[in-house]
């Protein structure tokens, strides 16, 4: 799972599949969504902030963070779906305010009312959080060596790896062409604080990676595709999983 702290953790078409025309509805009213998506995770995060520090115990588990800290959130599925609704929400705000119109008045109170729901469902199941939080990895370097290690169009991703052994989000792929007599390496850039190790996959479409190192690589190490090809191993994580989820005045531990 993505952390909070990785990006925006919602896209349009994720949008779409709450409000079927909100892509045609934006593009005619002069709405920019994105934007739209950006300001939801702003106010929840500062909602969040205000939960974890009435709730949370994450300073007591590292002490080098705040327990206001978004960086060990992990975005859960009900965490979500409280920002596809919070940002329903503005949307239809925004177009209630310009057009006066009854029909956007009702969805933005109907998204509203359903962004409080889940709002409350989440802080009763509970935050996840992690203890070493991952941040999501940059995309790497390619350069292309002499020797042989197989011709055609490479992806490549990268993910971190703490000193637990989890990894965080991968990196966007990177695109890398490679001639008859050129190998393919692969450098890791800006690790996190907490990162000791990466991973790197590759393949030659973006659907298709996989783990290309057997033991984790070194932040400062350099992966050199073999000559017999690419191996097949496992496919990228879609990052952590939550060390513990935290609800209004407890924890409750992973397991």
């Amino acid at each position: 799972m993505a952390l909070f702290l990785d990006g925006t953790i919602s896209t349009l078409e994720e949008l779409r599949a709450y409000e079927s025309s909100v892509i045609e509805l934006a593009a005619v009213e002069g709405l920019d969504l994105a934007a739209k998506l950006e300001l939801a995770q702003k106010e929840i995060g500062v909602e969040l902030q205000e939960f974890l520090s009435d709730h949370g115990d994450i300073g007591a588990q590292t002490a080098d963070r705040s327990v206001s800290d978004l960086s060990p959130v992990v975005v859960t599925e009900p965490l979500q779906q409280w920002h596809l609704l919070r940002t329903l929400g503005l949307v239809f705000e925004d177009l209630s305010s310009k057009r006066f119109d009854d029909r956007y008045g009702d969805k933005r109170k109907t998204y509203r009312s359903r962004d409080r729901e889940c709002r409350d469902r989440l802080f009763r199941i509970g935050v996840g959080v992690v203890d070493q939080p991952v941040a999501k990895a940059s995309m790497p370097r390619a350069r292309t060596l002499s020797g042989f290690g197989g011709a055609g169009l490479y992806y490549v991703k990268i993910a971190w790896r703490n000193a637990s052994g989890e990894s965080g989000e991968p990196s966007h792929a990177l695109t890398h062409m490679i001639r008859d007599g050129g190998r393919l390496a692969v450098t890791a850039v800006a690790p996190p604080a907490s990162a000791i190790a990466f991973d790197v996959y590759a393949g030659f479409t973006e659907s298709g990676l996989s783990r290309q190192n057997s033991q984790p690589l070194s932040p400062a190490s350099e992966w050199i595709a073999p000559e017999t090809g690419l191996t097949t191993g496992p496919p990228p994580a879609p990052g952590q999983s939550p060390n513990r989820y935290v609800q209004a005045n407890k924890q409750l531990r992973r397991g």
